[in-house]
C-alpha cells in the first residue's frame, strides 16, 4: 500500500511530528510505501529525506513555507528556535497555516490544496491521512484527487472555550475571525467530512462526539507507540549510583529514586508533583526526585521549580538534570523507582507513561483524561486529579513495596510489548486503511 501521511511543521521537538516519524518508519519497515508531507522554514525543499533511515521506501518532503504561502514577515525567535529553522516567514503564519480556519481564508485554502493535491498525485499515493492542526486541507484534497482521506485527531483544541481563545488570539493578531462556538461547529462539520476520524485515546474520541458532533462510526482508535529497543527493564552496571552521585554528591545506595520526565511547562504538574513531596519524604527521607526535561520556550518554568525545591527547604533532595536522550534517558528511565507523570490539565494522549512502562517502571498519575485506558491497577496507581496528598500516598505506597515495584513494572513491559510498540501500531495501521479502502 502506498500511504501519504501530512503533518504542520518539520519540527522533531513536536509531539505531533515524533508521532508521525515514528509511525512513518514503522510503515516503511513493514513495506509500505510511505510519503510524508509537512511545511519547513527551509528556503528550497528538501525532498526525498528518510529520516535518516535509509529506506528506500519512505519520503519525506518538506514544503517550503514561501512556496505554499508567500512572502513577508518576521517569526518571533523564540519560535523559531523550537522550530529548527530561520526567523522569516509570511504574516499568514498563523492565522493560516497553523490555524488555517476557512473564514476569510478561502485562497490560502484553495492554493495550499491544489499544490498538495498535484504533489500526491505525482506521488502515487492510495490513501491520504492528515493530521487534525492542518485539517482544513481536507475537504479540498480529497475533492480534488478522489482519495481515501483519514484525519488524525491529536492534540487540536475541541472544546468551545478553547477554540474562544484562539479567535481572540487571531484577532489580536488583526484578523477577522469566526467566534469561538462558530469555529467549533466548523471544525466538527470540517471534520466529519473525512473518510474516517482516527483518535490517540477513547477519552479524545468521547470528547469529539460529545463537543464536536463526530459521527462515532467514523471513529478508529489508534494509539502512539514506542521502540522497545529504546527502553531497558534494568540501568547499565553502575549507572544509578553515578547518577546519585553526579546529581546529589555522595554514595546513597539505599535511596529511592522518583522520577518526573518531560516538558518543563505548568501544564505538565512538575510544580504540583514538588508540592507533593515534602509529604514523601516524612515517610520516606531517603527519597530523591529527579526531573529531567527541558523548558523549550518556557525558560521561566524551570527557575521557578528551582526556587520552589529551595523555598519549601528540600532542595538537598530535589535536582533539574536537564533534556536527557538515548542511551542516558534509556538508564535515567530504567533506574528510577517510580515515574510520576503529575498533569494538571488533561492531554489527549502522551507517550512519557507508555515509555516509564517500557522500563519496568511503576507509574503513579492523575485518573484524568486517557489516564486510565492504559494505567491499571497492575501497572501503576491513578490518585484522583489536583489532590497532592493523594500524590503523595500513592508515591509512598509504591516505595514502601518493592516487591510490588517489581510486579507492576514487569506488567507494564510486557504490556507496552504486546500492545504499544510501533510495530504493533504499523499493522493496526495497515488495517485501518485497508478498511477504509474497502468501503470507498
Amino acid at each position: 500500500m502506498h500511504i501519504a501521511l501530512i503533518e504542520e511543521w518539520f519540527s522533531l521537538h513536536q509531539g505531533g511530528m515524533e508521532r508521525v516519524k515514528n509511525l512513518a518508519i514503522a510503515l516503511a519497515r513493514s513495506g509500505q510505501r510511505v510519503d510524508v508531507f509537512c511545511l519547513a522554514l527551509t528556503s528550497a525543499p528538501a525532498e526525498h529525506s528518510d529520516f535518516g533511515t535509509g529506506l528506500s521506501n519512505l519520503r519525506v518532503h518538506m514544503l517550503p513555507l514561501r512556496e505554499l504561502m508567500g512572502e513577508g514577515g518576521t517569526l518571533p525567535a523564540a519560535v523559531a528556535e523550537e522550530l529548527g529553522g530561520p526567523t522569516a516567514f509570511p504574516t499568514e503564519l498563523i492565522q493560516e497555516w497553523l490555524w488555517p480556519f476557512p473564514a476569510g481564508n478561502e485562497s490560502v485554502l484553495e492554493r495550499a490544496t491544489a499544490r498538495l493535491s498535484g504533489l500526491l498525485k505525482d506521488c502515487g499515493a492510495e490513501v491520504v491521512q492528515i493530521s487534525d492542526a492542518v485539517c482544513w486541507f481536507g475537504p479540498g484534497i480529497r475533492e480534488k484527487t478522489g482519495l481515501p482521506c483519514s484525519v488524525l485527531l491529536q492534540s487540536y483544541p475541541i472544546s468551545a472555550a478553547e477554540y474562544l481563545h484562539f479567535s481572540e488570539f487571531l484577532n489580536l493578531a488583526g484578523k477577522e475571525t469566526l467566534d469561538g462556538p462558530a469555529l467549533h461547529k466548523e471544525l466538527g462539520r470540517c471534520l466529519n467530512s473525512y473518510d474516517a476520524i482516527w483518535a490517540v485515546s477513547r477519552y479524545f474520541a468521547g470528547r469529539g462526539v460529545s463537543e464536536l458532533g463526530l459521527e462515532p462510526e467514523k471513529i478508529k482508535i489508534h494509539y502512539a507507540g514506542v521502540w522497545l529497543d529504546e527502553f531497558a527493564a534494568e540501568a547499565a552496571p553502575g549507572f544509578r549510583e553515578e547518577l546519585i552521585r553526579s546529581a546529589f554528591g555522595g554514595d546513597r545506595p539505599e535511596h529511592r529514586i522518583v522520577l518526573f520526565l518531560g516538558r518543563l511547562e505548568a501544564t505538565k504538574g512538575a510544580h504540583h508533583l514538588l508540592s507533593a513531596f515534602p509529604l514523601v519524604l516524612e515517610s520516606f527521607p531517603q527519597a530523591l526526585l529527579i526531573i529531567a526535561g527541558k523548558s523549550f520556550m518556557y525558560q521561566q518554568y524551570s527557575d521557578i521549580l528551582e526556587y520552589l525545591a529551595t523555598n519549601m527547604l528540600i532542595d538537598d533532595r530535589v535536582r533539574l538534570i536537564g533534556h536527557v536522550q538515548g542511551e542516558y534517558r534509556k538508564n535515567v528511565y530504567a533506574c528510577a523507582d517510580v515515574f510520576v507523570n503529575p498533569l494538571v490539565v488533561a492531554e489527549s494522549a502522551g507517550i512519557v507513561m507508555v515509555e516509564a512502562m517500557a522500563s519496568a517502571c511503576p507509574v503513579v498519575a492523575p485518573a484524568l483524561g486517557y489516564h486510565d485506558e492504559i494505567i491499571t491497577s497492575r501497572r501503576g496507581l491513578l490518585y484522583p486529579a489536583y489532590d497532592t496528598r493523594a500524590m503523595a500516598d500513592a508515591i509512598c505506597t509504591l516505595l514502601a513495596d518493592q516487591q510490588r515495584c517489581s510486579e507492576m513494572g514487569q506488567s507494564g513491559r510486557a504490556f507496552v510489548e504486546a500492545e504499544l510498540t510501533w510495530e504493533h501500531q504499523a499493522g493496526r495501521a495497515v488495517q485501518l486503511f485497508s478498511e477504509m479502502r474497502s468501503l470507498l
